[in-house]
């Protein structure tokens, strides 16, 4: 053994031999003095860290500290610095390299795991200190990762979990983010523990019940993380997973789904990353799950003021950012685009769109001062219609099925209506004129419609003419033809 491992090992021989809380200031300024050695210099780390004998005095040391019942202010305050400062020597041991965590994980890894479980640690502000000590015993070595988060998970309850994070200020929960993302990362396996193991459910609802504030804080490491390991989930295919972690039997959408589809939303807006995952069985549960099982049904009900629902602006958020998924998916592939056509998603469309159109007035400068003069105000729903015609411009762009749809299912008089000026669907009106223009190309049923439509002066003939269309007639007959 060498001279160094023996320094050391007297120096915890020290601490193990004392039945009363030893606390010798020339002990504690060797065992600071052993730290910063450790701590910055590869040689000494990989010396001491390969030393079986000092991972077994490590180990001994954590158990007894933790079984110390000090009862004076002052024995406390010894006792944290002492599992703080063994903590740490384990920490700093294993950036050591392979060698060193293999050693570390034959004999201190079930140690950390109970020293960050124990209720005084957990009192003391020390379980960040424990959850570093994980990230380094881990850090750069899959073969370790495979062990460790599993045993990890299995050993860790959702009460454990709640416990353990209720002690978190931001920095603590930074540490198990980092360990999280470390041991997710890009392998499946492990992923698919993190989402079936009920520990790691509830780090992830943990997780999602700050996303909002790590949010508000522009360049936080935390929210950072948190997007990195959803992108990791939603990759290996379960977003339906985290949907259903973050329901609640009472609030429906929950503010958790909120924030998951807003993840969602944020990943299927970078097309380099979508790639990766199964868009279809993607598509199908987005439109069956959150558009037609629950926003659609909830915002009518809001709009027609059949319920009074408390949440209206979180069921209004959640609606238009499905809708904005769905959007993004139909980016991808004509396939994506087919799927939802097959599923009936355009007449679902269109009768939401009538629906709003029908309940909520558009908003100009002359509607909203009558509104601020009436005491019946409905939720206005921004952006929604907008995001609606935007879909569907997506959906009918060259495909003769969807279309026809449109016109069948009575959409084209809603379309054309839209060309109107709303204030609480900004640019509502070049949406639909694009819908308009992609409705009525190659489809002479389409531009019959319309051209009887303009002969009734049901819609203007500005719309059509940013469109590309005017009218004529011909043998006494009204038609469009391109301009």
């Amino acid at each position: 053994m060498s001279s160094m491992s023996n320094e050391l090992l007297s120096v915890l021989d020290y601490y193990l031999g004392s039945e009363a809380i030893a606390f010798d200031e020339a002990k504690c300024d060797q065992l600071r003095a052993k730290m910063s050695e450790i701590r910055f210099d590869d040689t000494t780390r990989a010396v001491i860290g390969s030393t079986p004998e000092v991972w077994r005095a490590l180990s001994t040391n954590l158990r007894m500290l933790r079984n110390i019942k000090a009862t004076s202010t002052a024995d406390k305050e010894r006792t944290t610095f002492l599992i703080r400062t063994v903590i740490s020597l384990v920490m700093n041991l294993l950036a050591g390299g392979e060698d060193v965590q293999k050693q570390a994980m034959l004999y201190v890894k079930s140690e950390l795991f109970d020293t960050l479980d124990d209720e005084n640690v957990i009192e003391s502000g020390l379980a960040v200190h424990s959850v570093r000590a994980l990230v380094n015993l881990g850090a750069a070595n899959n073969a370790v990762k495979d062990e460790l988060w599993p045993d990890f998970l299995s050993r860790f309850t959702p009460e454990s979990i709640d416990r353990i994070c209720a002690s978190f200020n931001h920095e603590g929960y930074s540490a198990l983010l980092i360990f999280v993302v470390g041991c997710v990362g890009t392998a499946e396996e492990r992923a698919s523990i993190f989402m079936k193991s009920p520990g790691g459910r509830r780090i992830y609802l943990k997780f999602i019940e700050h996303v909002d504030s790590w949010m508000q804080s522009t360049g936080d490491q935390n929210f950072d993380l948190m997007y990195k390991i959803t992108q990791s989930l939603i990759q290996g295919g379960y977003f339906p997973d985290i949907y259903s972690l973050c329901s609640d039997p009472i609030e429906q959408p929950s503010g958790n789904q909120l924030v998951a589809m807003k993840l969602l939303d944020g990943y299927l807006s970078s097309p380099k990353t979508v790639t990766a995952i199964n868009c279809i069985e993607l598509a199908q549960f987005l439109y069956k799950d959150t558009f037609v099982e629950l926003g659609k049904p909830l915002a009518i009900q809001i709009m027609s003021k059949k319920i009074d629902n408390p949440h209206s602006e979180r069921v209004a958020s959640f609606l238009t950012v499905s809708v904005e998924c769905m959007t993004s998916l139909t980016s991808i592939s004509q396939e994506i685009r087919n799927l939802f056509i097959e599923l009936g998603c355009i007449p679902e469309l269109i009768d939401l769109l009538r629906r709003a159109d029908e309940l909520i007035p558009r908003k100009t400068l002359k509607t909203q001062q009558a509104s601020e003069q009436s005491t019946s105000k409905a939720y206005e729903f921004p952006d929604l219609k907008r995001q609606i015609v935007g879909l569907l411009s997506y959906l009918v762009e060259g495909n003769r099925v969807a279309q026809d749809q449109i016109r069948t299912s009575g959409g084209l008089p809603v379309v054309l209506s839209q060309c109107n000026i709303d204030d609480n669907n900004p640019f509502i009106r070049e949406y639909a004129i694009l819908l308009i223009k992609n409705l009525l190309a190659d489809n002479q049923e389409n531009q019959d419609f319309v051209a009887s439509l303009e002969a009734r002066e049901a819609v203007t003939s500005d719309a059509l003419h940013e469109a590309g269309y005017e009218t004529s007639i011909i043998d006494g007959k009204v038609s469009l033809r391109k301009r």
